[in-house]
Formats: structure tokens, C-alpha cells, sequence
């Protein structure tokens, strides 16, 4: 069994709002061959899971505080980052190979600049150390 977790910070405070768990559909079948039709469990899927956790929260938080919804990339879906911006929410994720950006996936998004020519970006860190990117605009 895994679970979501959904933790706020506010400035330096953190806290954990909720924690729920989550069970795989097949758990739910099994579980529920066991118990009576009023007592059967509902499957929901992380996404939705995710959208009823941030739901709840969302309804706690002044409509004009900034808030940044971080997650991996196990939720980075098309739902959960337009229900998030439908919030005025900033979302933070990381985004699997296989997903799409304007009809191409992004593991074969780079090939398509092979062509442009690049530009060197230096960043400096806030420890000091300087990292040079090639970019393409």
C-alpha cells in the first residue's frame, strides 16, 4: 500500500496538511470480494486522490497567497496541472520521457533542435559555483 502525502509551507514553518492511502484497483476488488455491497470500498486514482487533497486545502488559503504545488512525476498528468492552474496554483514537476510537448515526445523533443544553433548560458549558484548551459530559444 502507498500513500499521498500533502505538506504546506508557510516561510519557514512546515507542516503535513493530510495523508491518505492509496490502494491499487486490483487491491479494491480483492478487499472488496470480502465485504457486503454496503460496506465495498471505492477506487480512486492518484490523480483524483491528489485533486481532492489540494480541493481541500485550496478552500483553507487566502485567494491572494501565492501557492506552488510540487510533485513528481508519477502525478505530472494533463488533469492535475490544469486543475491546479484553474486554482491560480504555480505547479513545480518533474515530467516523464513519454509525455508530449506540441505533439512530440519530450524524449524526442531535443532532436528537432539538431538543426538551431545554441547559446551558452552561464549560471552562477548561490555557493558560488558556475554551471554553462546550451540553450536554444
Amino acid at each position: 500500500m502507498s500513500y499521498l502525502d500533502c505538506t504546506v509551507q508557510i516561510g519557514t514553518i512546515t507542516f503535513t496538511y493530510a495523508v491518505q492511502p492509496y490502494l491499487r484497483a486490483s487491491t479494491v476488488r480483492r478487499l472488496n470480494r470480502h465485504r457486503p455491497k454496503e460496506q465495498r470500498l471505492r477506487f480512486v486514482s492518484k490523480t483524483r486522490l491528489a485533486q481532492q487533497l489540494l480541493q481541500s486545502l485550496g478552500a483553507l488559503l487566502p485567494s491572494d497567497w501565492p501557492v506552488y504545488v510540487h510533485f513528481d512525476a508519477w502525478y505530472a498528468s494533463t488533469s492535475l496541472i490544469k486543475f491546479c492552474r484553474r486554482y491560480g496554483w504555480h505547479v513545480i514537476c518533474a515530467i516523464k520521457s513519454n509525455r508530449k510537448l506540441s505533439g512530440t515526445r519530450l524524449d524526442r523533443h531535443a532532436a528537432t533542435f539538431w538543426h538551431r544553433r545554441s547559446s551558452r548560458v552561464t549560471v552562477a549558484a548561490a555557493d558560488g559555483r558556475v554551471t554553462t548551459y546550451l540553450v536554444h530559444t
